[in-house]
Order: C-alpha cells, then structure tokens, then sequence
C-alpha cells in the first residue's frame, strides 16, 4: 500500500502514544512533504522544552523519527505546490495542512497513482477525502 503520511502519525509512533496508526505496519511505500522533518523535529524540542523530557527519551525520539524518515519519500515544497496550497477551497484548513495535501494531491497527479492519505488531524483528513483520498487514521 502507498501512503501520504502527515506528521501526527509519525508523531504517535515516536512518542509511543497508544492509538497509533493500525495499518503502519502494512505501508509499504510512504511519501510526504519535507515540511514532515521540520514537524517532527520540532515537537521533539517542544516535547524537551514544555514537558522537560529527559535528554534519554529525546534521544531516543530523535533517533526513531531519523529511521522513520529513512523510509519515506520526501517532496520539496515547489512553487507549484504553493500555487496549489493557496487556491480556495470549499472547507477550512490551515496552512501547513494546505501544503500538504497539496503535495499530495500533486504527488497523485504526476505519478497517476492511487494513494492513501495518513492522518490523524480531523481537518485534514476531511480535507483528504473530499479531494479524493482514502482516509487512514481517522
């Protein structure tokens, strides 16, 4: 199966949270924006700073998120996709969210090839659906 992973599901993984993604384990493929480093990263220094996390767990959430990241396909933000990221839309999403899915809907297009859509933000993944994904996650 080939997926579009946002960060929220990346993030459950790293953090050990217990209601993480049920089908990770059957991705096979997984491509996402490189805004997903910049995510990942910086709620690991949110989770060292607001929650005092111990320099072992950051650690090892920084160790997690380089492995995880290994595997996936990461997608410049181009023009294009910011083009595409600022074209009205009929529901509300917010910014990175927008850059997003329109990574993955131009992702879509230039491979002309189904791709699920993994998320956990409730926004988003409606935003997902309504623009044709299969919604994981939700």
């Amino acid at each position: 199966m080939k997926v579009y992973v946002d960060s929220s599901v990346i993030l459950r993984i790293i953090f050990g949270e217990s209601d993480r993604l049920a089908r990770w384990d059957d991705i096979e493929e997984s491509v996402a924006s490189v805004l997903l480093h910049v995510e990942c990263y910086r709620s690991i220094d949110r989770a060292r700073v607001a929650r005092a996390a111990d320099s072992q767990n950051i650690l090892t959430y920084r160790n997690a998120t380089s492995s995880i990241l290994e595997r996936i396909t990461l997608v410049d933000v181009t023009s294009a996709v910011i083009a595409r990221a600022v074209q009205p839309l009929p529901f509300v999403i917010r910014t990175l969210d927008a850059i997003h899915l329109a990574t993955a809907l131009q992702w879509r297009e230039q491979n002309d090839r189904d791709i699920a859509f993994a998320t956990h933000d409730r926004s988003l993944g409606e935003a997902a659906r309504a623009t044709g994904f299969r919604v994981l996650g939700l």
